[in-house]
């Protein structure tokens, strides 16, 4: 069978062809039944059992992917996973969740009496670790990143030596651990970049920003 997958943001409305398949089984149920009201008037496992009943008939899964998991309050992110596992076990529905699994096991633990990476390895059927970016692939985003802003400078000479000297010698393509942080960077050179542009080397500023983005206690101390 064909599989379609739905993005589910935890922040966004649901999309309309989600909703729309949902609201297809929904109005099926409130057919098959009685009346409105009677639907209404069952409890959560009734109309769990409900819906299941109705999933089943698909002739399609269903993929709901829910990201940025690991930016929700520790009590948010147990609810979440806690329905995902007692409340949203239909069938032919399945769940990709995209989470930091060390904030994540840090939230499901208790106290230090339930450890929480264990207990996400009984709800998770399987894991899938994102490897960490190697340095070329790093430092392509970065330069892909840099170069709208790049195009509006003009840069001495003597600044591109040292703005490559800096991707290539220094820390700061491998103090980068995903895309989303050269974003970051790039956007703080955005603010930073054009008041001090003439009375700051733009390698030495690229430089700051990162240690600001990613080792705040260092910059604060050069700032100092």
């Amino acid at each position: 069978a064909t599989t379609e997958t739905y993005t589910l943001s935890l922040h966004d409305a649901l999309p309309i062809s989600w909703g729309t398949l949902v609201g297809k089984v929904l109005s099926s149920v409130g057919s098959a039944s009685a009346s409105a009201s009677k639907l209404a008037e069952l409890d959560l496992a009734g109309r769990k059992s409900e819906l299941g009943k109705h999933l089943a008939k698909l002739d399609r899964p269903i993929v709901v992917t829910i990201d940025d998991v690991d930016r929700l309050p520790p009590d948010q992110i147990r609810i979440l996973l806690q329905m995902i596992k007692a409340v949203c076990d239909f069938p032919l529905v399945s769940y990709l969740v995209a989470y930091d699994p060390i904030q994540v096991g840090s939230a499901m633990s208790y106290g230090g009496a339930i450890d929480g990476s264990a207990y996400c390895e009984k709800i998770v059927q399987y894991a899938y670790p994102v490897p960490r970016m190697g340095f070329f692939h790093s430092r392509a985003v970065l330069e892909a990143a840099l170069a709208p802003l790049l195009n509006t400078l003009s840069l001495s000479p003597k600044e591109q030596n040292l703005l490559t000297f800096a991707l290539d010698q220094t820390e700061v393509v491998r103090a980068l651990s995903t895309p989303r942080d050269a974003v970051r960077v790039v956007n703080r050179l955005h603010v930073s970049t054009p008041a001090l542009h003439r009375e700051v080397c733009f390698p030495d500023l690229l430089v700051y920003e990162t240690l600001s983005l990613r080792y705040p206690a260092v910059a604060r101390y050069i700032a100092d």
